[in-house]
């Protein structure tokens, strides 16, 4: 699964995001705990989905999330 997006906000650390998966966010004091708490939340968001009968999303084209106009300042990680 991929999350493209890890930003530093001004006042509470580093938010992650996955834009192939709406809802799942997660904050960290450092990249490193914000990465830590990524990987957790998508597995919660993943099982709720599964309860609740439907399917993980597809994760986007790694070339398209690099090469997209948004991407500026934006870091992607693959989590296996």
């Amino acid at each position: 699964m991929l999350f493209r997006s890890v930003h530093r906000a001004a006042r509470s650390g580093y938010r992650v995001w996955f834009p192939d998966v709406p809802g799942c966010v997660a904050r960290g004091r450092s990249v490193d705990e914000a990465m830590r708490k990524a990987r957790a939340a998508l597995d919660r968001h993943l099982a709720r989905l599964d309860a609740a009968g439907g399917s993980a999303p597809e994760p986007p084209d790694f070339h398209q999330v690099i090469m997209s106009t948004d991407a500026n300042g934006v870091i992607a990680f693959i989590l296996v």
